[in-house]
């Protein structure tokens, strides 16, 4: 009778919200009195706990999982680690080039996402309280018990630990970065590559430590990248400029050398020069007989009137420039198979001298 029954057995409860597995029934995830699945039309990752529907995609994580559901994943799978009150998700099979499988960890604790993560299994599985995966790999399934104590090394293939963060403390203020230093239990962490910041530099490395009080400190490397970061535009005010007996020559009432006026020989390169609003170019400065030679003669009315020059030029990264920006982004890695941990990063900052933030409109 209870077979052929079309009657709901017990009590009928319906949550809020229109939300289902579509076609991804390979999703859902019972655990304990928790259910976990996705909805990919909605592009969300849901719970259902203690009869309340939620979308937990959207607790601080909304722009990674537009990303996420536009790979057009084939399958997601997911599992839960109870030892870590831990769920995992991952999708596979992405259909837009350029997307790799991605795995993802909410703290259901906490009710945070957490991490992302290296690997990237088939298939979970609990028994006795402890979470495994595997993963097909040249004619094998590689299982992996996820309390191993071999780090870094999932399904026999060898990868770093890698924690990136961004020092963005005043992001409206360009900091210049004189060191670095994090809190944990070993010395083996590394800062490979170096740190990048949004003036396109590019730091060196850091492959060893000072240890001081239970935490470990280097200098920041000086940057190493090379090539254009934008321009400036200064303006030189000049006095008067008279004609001289040769063309396109013409001399300043004022002493050239104090003023700073960009000195070069012959055609510049990475410069433009408007005198008075006028495009003109400077082939040279002589700032022992204050006079500036033009590429062409200059505007009738710019003669022997007050002139000011606006000098634009590139600017340039120097592999001898301190590391400086409104913010850096700094990557640790460890590729040890032994469990090391690490507390916190720290940035030591101070106000770049070039940089005028105060009395602006």
């Amino acid at each position: 009778n209870v077979a052929i029954s079309t009657n709901v057995l017990g009590q009928a409860r319906y949550s809020s919200g229109d939300y289902g597995c579509g076609g991804h029934p390979e999703a859902v995830l019972i655990q304990d009195n928790d259910v976990f699945f996705v909805d990919e039309s909605r592009q969300a990752v849901m719970r259902l706990g203690g009869e309340q529907l939620a979308p937990i995609s959207e607790k601080n994580m909304s722009s990674f999982f537009e990303d996420f559901f536009k790979a057009g994943h084939a399958k997601y799978v997911s599992g839960y680690d109870p030892r870590i009150s831990t769920y995992f998700i991952t999708g596979y099979g992405g259909t837009v080039d350029g997307y790799e499988p991605q795995t993802v960890g909410y703290d259901v604790a906490r009710g945070v996402w957490q991490s992302k993560y290296s690997f990237t299994p088939d298939v979970y599985a609990n028994q006795n309280n402890m979470l495994y995966s595997a993963k097909y790999t040249s004619g094998n399934n590689i299982f992996w018990r996820h309390d191993s104590a071999t780090r870094n090394n999932f399904y026999g293939t060898a990868a770093n630990s890698e924690v990136e963060m961004v020092s963005k403390t005043s992001p409206s203020r360009v900091k210049v970065y004189n060191a670095v230093s994090y809190e944990g239990d070993s010395a083996l962490w590394e800062m490979n590559p170096g740190a990048k910041t949004d003036l396109g530099q590019t730091s060196g490395t850091i492959t060893s430590w000072s240890e001081k009080e239970g935490s470990y400190y280097a200098s920041m490397p000086r940057n190493t990248s090379t090539g254009a970061f934008g321009s400036i535009t200064e303006d030189f005010f000049v006095g008067t400029l008279s004609s001289t007996s040769d063309t396109f020559n013409y001399k300043s009432s004022l002493r050239l050398s104090r003023i700073g006026l960009p000195t070069v020989s012959g055609p510049p390169t990475g410069i433009s020069v408007k005198v008075n609003e006028n495009a003109n170019e400077i082939l040279s400065v002589n700032t022992s007989t204050d006079v500036i030679q033009f590429a062409s003669n200059l505007q009738e009315g710019d003669v022997g009137q007050d002139c000011t020059i606006s000098v634009t030029r590139d600017l340039t990264k120097s592999t001898e420039d301190v590391m400086r920006g409104h913010y850096a982004k700094i990557k640790l890695t460890n590729s040890s198979n032994a469990k090391h941990e690490l507390y916190c990063i720290n940035t030591h900052i101070t106000d770049s001298k070039s940089h005028h933030p105060l009395g602006q409109q």
